[in-house]
């Protein structure tokens, strides 16, 4: 079996990498910094990566803020502005790929609303089912199985 290299929580990590790359960005360079910064023993493969739907969409938006971004480097000479800049650089390509997963998941509700509509099913029925209250779930208390 498989050793599962990317979770939760290493993707979410992965994502805010991509998020604040610098420079040229391919996924040689990535697969390469990813491994080194999460201690991996094996260079992580494009292909694992790109298993996963958000990290395609942080790559794609990444590579194309950096496309229409200048790299004209604007030495301003104070640290802490500079920090702020990268700082602003890095929430706007976050701000960007969040907006984009927002709008692959709109237009995946309304294609199930479609379908839901064209297979004939009673939308009052389904819009009842769906917005039921999640059971109450106390993980405290839970036995190991």
């Amino acid at each position: 079996m498989p050793k599962i290299v990317i979770d939760r929580d290493s993707k979410k990590e992965i994502i805010r990498m991509i998020d604040s790359w610098k420079g040229k960005l391919s996924w040689e360079e990535l697969c390469i910094y990813i491994s080194n910064n999460l201690g991996l023993d094996n260079i992580v493969s494009r292909h694992t990566l790109l298993r996963h739907d958000d990290i395609k969409i942080a790559f794609a938006n990444k590579k194309k803020i950096l496309k229409e971004t200048p790299t004209n480097n604007i030495d301003i000479g104070d640290k802490a502005l500079e920090k702020a800049y990268e700082r602003i650089k890095t929430l706007e390509a976050k701000n960007s790929r969040l907006e984009k997963e927002i709008s692959v998941i709109k237009e995946q509700f309304v294609r199930w609303q479609h379908n839901l509509y064209k297979y004939n099913y009673d939308m009052n029925l389904v819009k009842s089912r769906i917005d039921e209250v999640l059971p109450d779930f106390d993980r405290a208390n839970r036995k190991n199985r």
